[in-house]
């Protein structure tokens, strides 16, 4: 694990990136945004010791969302190897259930875009 130090306003992960690192947020908040038409649309605002980014740690898809640090903000950086060596013999029965639910927070990000979108319309 590595600590990040950020200012307000910079972006931490950027949507539809790839990245195989989850953080952990010692201090500060940042936004969750996803794109709408024209718009970001909050997800969700982060507090210490809560966790984002997790999605890359497993797969390797895309990013679902942004995240930008609304206040200055400490991080941990975890790496996808450091998670694997933590799973070592077990990986083979967590890692398909962890991507079966990555999966289903994706579809459900996805719905509340489009609903967003069809509510603007």
């Amino acid at each position: 694990m590595r600590e990040l130090r950020l200012n307000p306003g910079e972006l931490i992960i950027k949507e539809n990136s790839f990245g195989s690192s989850a953080y952990i947020l010692k201090s500060g908040t940042v936004d969750v945004t996803k794109k709408a038409k024209n718009r970001d649309i909050v997800l969700a605002t982060l507090e210490s010791e809560e966790i984002f980014g997790e999605l890359g740690l497993i797969e390797d898809k895309p990013r679902s969302a942004s995240v930008i640090a609304k206040t200055e903000v400490i991080l941990d950086e975890i790496e996808r190897e450091d998670i694997l060596s933590l799973l070592e013999d077990k990986a083979k029965f967590v890692i398909p259930i962890l991507k079966t639910l990555f999966e289903r927070l994706r579809q459900a990000n996805e719905t509340l875009v489009s609903l967003e979108n069809q509510l603007e319309e």
